[in-house]
């Protein structure tokens, strides 16, 4: 039926998936700060757990259609969502050559939210509820990572303001 859709699809959200751990590895060897080496470890086990996940739900797809393990996939890419392994691969390169701990910060958000909009347009395509759903979970870890990093670069880049904005963060009572 629409296995072998699902099976390119969650192949192609896998490999991007071991991508992005692979960079937050690199990413948590060189910053110098202890709270961006301990948030970048966070993420590589964060998605170390999607990939596993991801190949739960693709063994079970290939069960039933009787395709390779993704791991021994010639990893071709069947959808194009706006060239994303090229800008994946110059936001890579940009993050490690030109390195700060802020420039890391801001490439890893950036990063975070393309693999969401990949993400999101991936389980658009799909019609199986349940992988739907495996999919929709990954993507809201996603955007919580996103707007953890964001945060965190708030904080590096003005601490005062952003103590403030957690103190005072509403309405006095009015």
């Amino acid at each position: 039926m629409y296995t072998a859709e699902s099976l390119s699809i969650i192949e192609e959200v896998l490999e991007n998936e071991r991508r992005e751990v692979a960079f937050f590895r690199r990413l948590s060897e060189r910053i110098k700060t202890p709270l961006g080496k301990a948030v970048f470890r966070d993420y590589a086990e964060k998605g170390k757990e999607h990939c596993k996940s991801l190949r739960t739900l693709h063994q079970e797809l290939s069960a039933r259609s009787g395709a390779a393990d993704p791991q021994s996939s010639s990893g071709s890419t069947v959808m194009d969502h706006d060239d994303y392994e090229a800008k994946l691969s110059r936001s890579m390169d940009r993050a490690l050559a030109d390195f700060d701990d802020l420039t890391a910060l801001d490439i890893a958000a950036r990063f975070v939210r393309k693999t969401t909009r990949f993400i999101s347009r991936s389980y658009e395509s799909l019609r199986d509820p349940a992988h739907k759903e495996v999919l929709r979970a990954i993507e809201l870890a996603e955007r919580e990572n996103f707007i953890h990093l964001k945060n965190i670069e708030e904080y590096l880049k003005n601490p005062h303001g952003w103590f403030r904005e957690m103190e005072h963060h509403g309405l006095d009572g009015a």
